[in-house]
């Protein structure tokens, strides 16, 4: 049995109830994909099985599954009340539903400390405020707005920590493999961290567009960590 140490706990992990769990995630993730608004009827049931599983960092594929799947299901429920198809439904309800998993994704990018995984969180909430960033209130924009300074935060840090490591590194002819390796990972780190200021800026398009002049104070609080983005970006299409 495989065992993960949580604060000072050794905790065991029954795989095969894991792997379970990230079968059903992924035929869910397939069911909305495939039959949209008409999955309807299950979505309650499903988001309340599957926002939980957002804790559940331990095991990669699982979160993954579940992480893909919300924003399907808000999206369904959206065009289920517009095409008028889920009776008894109407705004209100995919408010709710905007209220219970845009929150929970904003709870998993702020805890996940992978790039990659980051990456994919904040791509899945971006996907959310495409359908439903009109029905967001004040206090779930500004936890997006201080989710986005700490993405930028980790970013700026990251790209400190790499030029420091690199200005360190004195290589000879006996590493030059290495070196090879450490550039071809330098890249990669960069196409990650180039993929998430794009992000990032989706999200601020979003909000600005959505909120116009209200969202200028949420910006006025973003310049600072903002700059940095810009001035990167003017590097890179200066070069």
């Amino acid at each position: 049995m495989p065992f993960i140490t949580l604060w000072s706990l050794r905790c065991g992990i029954k795989t095969s109830v894991i792997e379970e769990k990230t079968i059903a995630c992924q035929l869910l993730r397939d069911y909305v994909h495939d039959l949209k608004e008409d999955f309807h009827p299950w979505i309650d049931q499903a988001t309340q099985a599957l926002v939980p599983l957002l804790k559940l960092r331990c095991h990669e594929e699982l979160w993954v599954a579940a992480i893909s799947t919300l924003p399907k299901m808000l999206r369904s429920a959206k065009v289920a009340v517009e095409k008028g198809i889920a009776q008894g439904l109407n705004e209100t309800y995919v408010k709710q539903l905007s209220d219970y998993i845009i929150p929970a994704l904003v709870e998993a990018l702020h805890k996940e400390t992978d790039t990659e995984l980051c990456l994919g969180a904040l791509q899945k909430v971006s996907k959310c405020l495409k359908i439903s960033a009109p029905l967001l209130d004040e206090g779930q924009v500004q936890s997006i707005v201080d989710e986005i300074k700490k993405v930028l935060t980790d970013s700026l840090n990251r790209k400190r920590e790499q030029a420091e490591r690199t200005k360190s590194e004195d290589f000879d002819a006996e590493e030059s493999a290495e070196d090879s390796d450490a550039e071809e990972s330098d890249f990669n780190n960069e196409e990650f961290e180039l993929e998430h200021k794009i992000e990032v800026g989706e999200i601020l398009r979003m909000l600005i567009e959505t909120f116009k002049a209200a969202f200028l104070p949420f910006f006025d609080e973003l310049s600072s960590y903002l700059m940095p983005m810009w001035v990167g970006a003017s590097s890179l299409f200066s070069t």
